[in-house]
């Protein structure tokens, strides 16, 4: 599915349009990009649009501790994009070197 989003483009000079088809964006620019039949048309009016935050020290979140292993991991990368991140660097507290293994471990497995 094919996302107009309308509306201020932050950092895009005179841009007033987002055309995002899928998980992608594929064109920023004035004015309207190519139709196409099952494209929606998302109208923000005086709202911003900006790029997502990428968060590089992320121990924990929603509850999750990011050394507990890959699902804590996994629950945390589905429960940022709410707050407006959209990629983060999981990380842990000093530990031993054992536990620091493991973490390294669990976020190879969480990525894949």
């Amino acid at each position: 599915m094919r996302i107009v989003l309308r509306g201020r483009i932050h950092g895009a000079g005179d841009a007033d349009a987002v055309l995002v088809d899928g998980d992608t964006i594929t064109w920023v620019g004035r004015g309207k990009p190519p139709h196409r039949p099952d494209e929606e048309v998302v109208a923000l009016p005086g709202e911003m649009i900006a790029p997502g935050f990428i968060d590089l020290q992320v121990n924990g979140f929603a509850g999750q501790d990011a050394a507990s292993g890959a699902a804590a991991i996994a629950s945390i990368s589905a429960a940022l994009p709410a707050t407006g991140v959209t990629a983060f660097l999981p990380t842990i507290i000093s530990a031993p070197v054992e536990v620091g293994a493991a973490f390294a471990a669990a976020v190879g497995a969480a990525a894949e």
